[in-house]
């Protein structure tokens, strides 16, 4: 069995709309990039950061949100 390590996410914060609520959001890859948004579903979060160690190579800015 092979262990997989998440990468920590390189930029997180927090968004409040206009219902009040909140909106999470963790992101991965340069901050200029291309960004990907993942919407995960149940059983997953933002933090999740599949594919971090390409995004560099690939110019994408991978967005995970929470809601």
């Amino acid at each position: 069995m092979t262990a997989h390590v998440v990468a920590e996410p390189k930029r997180r914060g927090r968004t409040r709309l206009p219902s009040g609520r909140h909106l999470g959001w963790s992101e991965w890859g340069p901050a200029d990039g291309r960004p990907v948004l993942f919407c995960p579903g149940a059983g997953a979060s933002s933090r999740l950061g599949f594919g971090a160690d390409v995004l560099e190579r690939l110019g994408a800015r991978l967005i995970g949100l929470d809601r």
